[in-house]
């Protein structure tokens, strides 16, 4: 059932919240917070002035900025390698001649200075210390080496065929060129490879096909190329020639450049009548995204991405831990022995325990327990030293033992944590953290569509179609299922649901390359559905244990939902994790998008969108209270008419009268960020809080100066379909 369609404008089925509590980032002031990082510069030429000229922009596509200014034409940018400097081809003094400037285009200095339209294509040593160029100065193209100051330029080839496009290995022992010297026609190009001398030449490509504009991967191992089997067509080869390939369908181009960690490239596109640049990464995950989109009359080409000066900056990236028990004030673990009662709290250490370093972290990732309370209550958990925020972690009644991930910044290392009423025993497990800009390099977030991963009811991932006994593991690769890609998946992020369980217990997961810790992901009671967020380590063989614990003989059945991936890939600024105080988002008991009484009805899909660009992802704590029905949520991004159903998947399990709190992190559909929240059954209010935010492509680097005052989510926008 719908209830009824978004308006935009004032409508009492549309409510926009602007934020009134401050999104921190803890150890910073209020108003900004400063990291220290890089830039990830695209350089292209581009024909948009009437002329070749120079221009940068970011990683993704924004802040494109003109670098040259001359009408003579300025094309061809290659990076130093340490991305201070790029050197260019430009026919300002009359002829093609190289060029060097600064990162930022000031200090054109030419290097080459020939009496003929000769020299082009310079690419840089890996020590920074000489360019190898084209030139046709003696009539066909050979490959040249000169210092970096253009002294000593040596004629390396001395072909009588043309020879271009050269690219230097990151070991500094080779460079790569395209030749027509096998077969002397230039319709007919290969790779070749020789050393920096120009000694032994080698076609490593060798197809009857033309082979051209080669370009070596950060680690070389592999080569890109431009290949004429299909037009437009990129291909990679191994360093050898082996294993030549064809990129995914969805990266259609040409003149390609890797990003500086080997993940994605770089090319020049064909999306219309005209060349533009688009990026993408070699696996074809998540498809290609246009970076430029100009007049069908200019020319976009000739992209390099900026290898990253000096060290990576580690802001908001996150390092998967074996959970690790550091509270259970049952025993006395971390310090605290006995419950906590009521409107009391408690510091917990974090840094430094359970595998978290002592210093350079900013936020952890908890499986917080409450177990044995008295009567209904809440735990919040913030970062020490601050006010405590009026959103909530964990909901529970007497004697229900209940957990719920919880995403945290600390402060000087510690986290405080409350208990509203009675008494409560805690149990904190430790799962991951992310990093400052001192800490430990990590991984990225990247948020996926939820897609169920394996139903041991029904036989889902081949897991059979009976329930889980005592003490039995489930061990399954979640590596290469839906997009998770197979391969470079450091954690992976699921919703696990218990569901049908015969008696108390609990469920573990953990990577299958250590032993079983003493930690736990969910607590449950006989007739109880229990969902909650995971986020586990992957180990090098892509399986994760599922292991239940139940007493007295009794079985469960077993779901896995996975929502999203960490990995490696920093070819962005996508993917870091922004923490700070929890902010509330919207409560429907108090202002609501939906009819009186405010409650989501059955089949009803309330929707938050997200106006900020610089999100990607957001981490959110979902509560159902007062539900009317046994039913569940479930929690996606929302593309609207492209979304006919929510995806197979759950969120919030719940029954009648219950108050079930699950964290959530979700991404973007489509163009904005607007998540969509389904109700099952019944009609249920929801409480959402937001506990951070996962950076877009098109967020500034941490070495900009970003503000995350009140407004940092943008105005977020209620709706309900």
């Amino acid at each position: 059932m719908r209830l009824g369609t978004r308006e935009r404008g004032a409508s009492a089925l549309l409510v926009v919240f602007l934020l009134s509590t401050a999104f921190v980032v803890v150890g910073a002031p209020a108003a900004h917070a400063t990291f220290a990082g890089v830039s990830g510069l695209i350089a292209f030429d581009s024909t948009r002035d009437g002329h070749d000229e120079i221009y940068v922009m970011d990683a993704g596509g924004g802040a494109q900025t003109r670098l040259t200014n001359n009408a003579e034409g300025n094309s061809q940018p290659g990076w130093s390698p340490d991305g201070s400097k790029m050197a260019f081809t430009s026919q300002r003094d009359g002829n093609a001649e190289i060029y060097v400037m600064n990162a930022d285009g000031s200090s054109p200095t030419r290097l080459t200075n020939r009496p003929t339209d000769a020299d082009r294509s310079p690419t840089w040593s890996p020590d920074g210390t000489k360019i190898a160029f084209a030139s046709a100065s003696g009539g066909t193209s050979d490959i040249w080496v000169m210092d970096a100051n253009g002294a000593n330029a040596v004629d390396i080839t001395n072909h009588p065929a043309d020879d271009l496009a050269p690219s230097w290995s990151p070991d500094g022992s080779k460079i790569a060129f395209d030749s027509a010297r096998d077969q002397l026609q230039p319709a007919n190009r290969e790779i070749f490879v020789m050393g920096v001398d120009g000694s032994s030449p080698t076609n490593v490509s060798n197809h009857p096909s033309f082979d051209e504009n080669p370009d070596w991967s950060p680690d070389g191992s592999r080569i890109l190329f431009r290949s004429g089997r299909s037009f437009p067509g990129l291909y990679t080869m191994n360093a050898d020639g082996s294993s030549q390939t064809a990129l995914p369908s969805s990266l259609v181009g040409e003149h390609g450049s890797w990003s500086p960690d080997g993940a994605s490239i770089v090319y020049r596109s064909f999306p219309g009548a005209t060349p533009e640049i688009s990026r993408g990464r070699v696996d074809g995950a998540f498809g290609a995204v246009r970076l430029t989109n100009n007049a069908p009359t200019f020319f976009e080409d000739n992209p390099d991405w900026q290898p990253r000066p000096g060290p990576a900056d580690p802001t908001g990236e996150f390092t998967p831990l074996t959970p690790a028990r550091i509270v259970d004030t049952r025993i006395g673990t971390g310090g605290k022995l006995g419950k906590v009662g009521a409107a009391a709290s408690f510091d917990v250490q974090i840094a430094g325990q359970g595998g978290v370093p002592a210093s350079g972290v900013s936020a952890v990732v908890l499986n917080a327990t409450a177990t044995e309370p008295t009567v209904a209550s809440y735990l919040t958990l913030w970062p020490m030293g601050f006010t405590r925020p009026s959103p909530s972690n964990l909901n529970y009644v007497p004697g229900q033992t209940v957990p719920n991930l919880v995403t945290v910044a600390i402060n000087n290392g510690k986290v405080s944590v409350y208990n509203n009423a009675g008494a409560t025993h805690v149990v904190l497990d430790v799962v991951g953290y992310y990093s400052s800009s001192t800490g430990a390099l990590g991984s990225r977030f990247h948020a996926l569509s939820p897609s169920r991963l394996f139903d041991t009811r029904s036989n889902i991932g081949g897991v059979g179609s009976i329930p889980l006994g005592p003490g039995q593991t489930i061990k399954f690769n979640v590596t290469g299922r839906g997009i998770v890609p197979a391969a470079g998946v450091t954690s992976v992020v699921m919703n696990v649901t218990v569901t049908e369980p015969t008696s108390s217990g609990f469920v573990t997961v953990y990577p299958d390359d250590v032993t079983r810790p003493v930690a736990s992901n969910l607590n449950f009671v006989p007739g109880l559905t229990v969902p909650n967020l995971v986020v586990v380590r992957v180990p090098a063989s892509g399986i994760v244990d599922f292991y239940n614990f139940s007493n007295g003989g009794g079985t469960i059945h077993l779901l896995a939902d996975v929502v999203g991936f960490f990995d490696g890939v920093k070819s962005t600024e996508a993917g870091r994790l922004v923490s700070g105080l929890p902010t509330r988002l919207l409560d429907t008991r108090v202002s609501s998008p939906a009819p009186p009484p405010g409650c989501v009805g059955p089949g009803g899909i309330l929707t938050l969108a997200f106006v900020n660009p610089a999100i990607e992802a957001v981490v959110l704590n979902v509560t159902v209270t007062q539900p009317t029905a046994s039913g569940y949520v479930t929690v996606y991004p929302y593309r609207g008419a492209q979304d006919p159903s929510p995806p197979l998947a759950s969120n919030v399990n719940y029954v009648p009268g219950q108050t079930v709190p699950n964290l959530t992190m979700v991404g973007r559909g489509g163009p904005g960020l607007t998540v969509a929240f389904y109700n099952y059954a019944g009609c249920t209010h929801l409480v959402i809080d937001a506990f951070g935010a996962f950076t877009s492509a098109s967020a500034p680097p941490p070495s900009t100066t970003v503000d995350v005052n009140a407004d940092s989510y943008g105005d977020v926008t209620a709706g309900i379909e």
